[in-house]
């Protein structure tokens, strides 16, 4: 048995040391310089593969009937089985997305990196897709979609950077995760900066970051009915709020 897990707007897939799986780091774009709208960072599943949180506050979970939504601040984040070694697989991700050192090689990530998500993954299969009824002709958001063997009910658990206790989300299994880090609504007029920027709170030394103005052609379309894609409030994405690697 699998589940899946996808990364919608601003993902960071850093290669782990040892050369097996990658980091994810959701860059923290709550307070961005400039004219960016700010970005909110939440965990959304299916309100129906839901079977238990334990540890979240009312304000910080928000759902309807189909699409349960949970906001959180600087958190470290540990997926089932998802952090044990294992067979991994992400040739079809670094090809199809923007690789931030050939934009600025001066960037690099710091100690002290403002991440609002990091999470290890040593193990799955992950490529990049074109975001749900966007047509492939390189100007459409992209996202990144994770399978993870895993048998049984999938655990969520995220610990606060601060070292809060940790909370959990507990769906049933062969669920589907989604992390959006994304601004939500359309933006002001008067906030038409590159999102693309964000990536910077990352790196240790100033850095210039512009989205390329393409995409990589042709993505296939990911076949997802997330409700991340389809709600009534999908996640607003754009071709410079997509994920990134090294």
């Amino acid at each position: 048995m699998t589940y899946k897990v996808h990364f919608v707007g601003l993902t960071y897939f850093q290669a782990l040391p040892d050369g097996k799986g990658r980091r994810v780091l959701l860059p923290d774009g709550r307070f961005p310089e400039g004219n960016i709208q700010p970005h909110l960072a939440t965990i959304s599943v299916r309100t129906p593969d839901v079977k238990s949180i334990d540890g979240w506050r009312d304000d910080q979970v928000t759902y309807d009937p189909f699409e349960t939504e949970f906001i959180f601040s600087p958190s470290t984040v540990v997926l089932s089985s998802a952090d044990q070694e294992g067979p991994f697989e992400a040739a079809n991700l670094a090809p199809r997305i923007p690789q931030l050192q050939k934009i600025d090689p001066n960037f690099k990530v710091g100690a002290n990196a403002n991440w609002i998500a990091s999470l290890e993954i040593r193990q799955g299969q992950i490529e990049a897709w074109r975001y749900p009824g966007h047509p492939d002709d390189g100007t459409g958001p992209l996202v990144a979609e994770l399978i993870v063997p895993h048998e049984g009910d999938v655990t969520i658990a995220v610990t606060e950077r601060k070292g809060w206790p940790t909370r959990t989300i507990v769906l049933k299994p062969g669920s589907e995760v989604a992390f959006v880090n994304t601004s939500r609504g359309l933006a002001p007029r008067t906030q038409q900066a590159n999102h693309f920027q964000i990536y910077a709170e990352l790196s240790c030394v100033p850095v210039t970051l512009t989205a390329p103005a393409r995409t990589f052609s042709p993505v296939p379309e990911s076949s997802s009915a997330h409700p991340a894609f389809r709600s009534a409030r999908p996640a607003t994405v754009s071709p410079d709020c997509v994920p990134s690697c090294c």
